[in-house]
């Protein structure tokens, strides 16, 4: 008797993968894993005034302003959804 074997098609391989993924995705949603990541999220844009420039060996940190940043300078960010400073422009001098 001439049998052939019998192989995995592609698509059950796909679809393995695919499911593979997802779980890991579930996983890490439900370990908490992802939660950190979101509070790591949250963490940007609150502290502006780390951010310095130097102009004519004179130092400049950036500020905090409801307004967006003037013509001489330059935002480096927005606190849209920050706990802090929301809606807030971060601008510094250029």
């Amino acid at each position: 008797m001439d049998k052939k074997a019998q192989g995995l098609p592609i698509n059950v391989i796909i679809v393995a993968a695919i499911a593979l993924i997802v779980l890991v995705v579930l996983v890490a949603i439900f370990t908490g894993r992802l939660g950190l990541f979101g509070q790591e999220v949250s963490k940007v844009g609150q502290e502006c005034t780390e951010f310095t420039t130097t102009i004519d060996n004179t130092e400049y940190n950036a500020e905090w302003q409801e307004s967006p940043c003037g013509e001489n300078e330059r935002e480096i960010f927005t606190a849209t959804d920050a706990n802090e400073y929301p809606g807030e422009h971060c601008c510094i001098r250029k």
